[in-house]
């Protein structure tokens, strides 16, 4: 990517956890040193299964995990470690919408009362709170406008909330979005009109997305490129108008031949199970796909394997794609 057009970027960023098993402590790594970029207008899908670790790279994306290790980079500045009035203008660049949309709304409040805050703190001394939020409600489709801003979230579907919740994000006039599983609680019926609304903005607004999901096919659909992650690891990146002929890596094959494509939001996300925990443990050397991949041989097991570049835009980390597997394996 032209590092004149980059927006975000994450130099091999690890986040750590500790985890308690009786007992037992032990060091999980779910972001496992991840270099990404973001470019200013674009849509980057992060697929994975659950305990992939997609959700925690986004939270660390968004200043609301530490970052053990890496160094991250908003237009061009280091946002590694930001002081705790430092990450509030962090948070006005760059806003989260989460994936529960039942819980992320306060009950006793209306509309107004939810998005009048957040809009008189980000607008300027000439707007209006109440022109602001006029025109965030019709952008978002929540229209009537005026039925809508008395309603309480009980009184809303689950397409309305999430749009609330959208508009919450936009309150801040923010450069990027990262939509952590915006979809997968809604009916199937109304993921596809969330999904051209997220495509709308970036285009309407100008807006960046980080688009965060177990569903291949949705990503394909509202993506410019795709991050493939299993167990806390990149395992391929790659555009998402040559995913379906050009990749290579064995977990993506596996996800493709799972997805149905017809129906983009609406897959039974496979890729032959979840990482077993042990793949996450800070001293687990190997590929995190070895205990699963139909095609493993010894190396994977013991070495990571690194990304090779395959093409561009396209890279993917597998010891089958290098010579170090043929070798071993023969």
């Amino acid at each position: 990517m032209d590092k004149t057009k980059e927006l975000l970027r994450g130099d091999n960023l690890v986040v750590q956890f500790r985890q308690t098993q009786g007992f037992r402590r032990t060091l999980i790594c779910p972001v496992n040193e991840i270099s990404l970029a973001v470019a200013a207008n674009e849509i980057l899908g992060i697929v994975g299964e659950s305990g992939s670790g997609k959700t925690t790279l986004g939270r660390a994306l968004a200043g609301m995990t530490s970052i053990v290790r890496g160094s991250l980079w908003l237009k061009g500045q280091n946002v590694s470690r930001l002081s705790r009035k430092e990450l509030r203008k962090y948070w006005s660049q760059v806003q989260m919408i989460f994936q529960d949309v039942y819980n992320s709304l306060n009950p006793i409040y209306t509309v107004e009362q939810q998005l009048s805050f957040p809009i008189q703190r980000h607008a300027t001394p000439t707007q209006s709170v109440r022109e602001e939020l006029e025109n965030l409600l019709q952008i978002t489709g929540l229209t009537p406008t005026a039925a809508v801003r008395a309603r309480l979230p009980h009184e809303l579907s689950g397409g309305q909330r999430q749009r609330v919740a959208i508009v919450r994000a936009l309150a801040a006039r923010p450069d990027l979005l990262i939509a952590d599983e915006p979809v997968s609680m809604l009916d199937v019926s109304l993921r596809a009109d969330i999904l051209q609304l997220l495509a709308r903005l970036r285009n309407d607004l100008g807006l960046a997305i980080v688009y965060i999901t177990h569903d291949l096919p949705s990503a394909v659909y509202i993506a410019d490129r795709i991050l493939v992650m299993y167990g806390g690891c990149l395992v391929e990146t790659i555009r998402a108008d040559a995913l379906i002929r050009e990749s290579r890596h064995p977990y993506t094959e596996r996800l493709l031949a799972a997805a149905r494509f017809e129906n983009p939001g609406s897959s039974p996300f496979s890729g032959g199970g979840s990482a077993n925990s042990s793949v996450l443990l800070t001293s687990y050397r190997g590929c995190p796909y070895a205990p699963r991949c139909p095609i493993a041989a010894q190396i994977c097991s013991t070495t990571r394997p690194s990304l090779i570049r395959m093409g561009r835009d396209h890279s993917a980390a597998c010891h089958a794609l290098s010579g170090s597997h043929q070798a071993q394996s023969g």
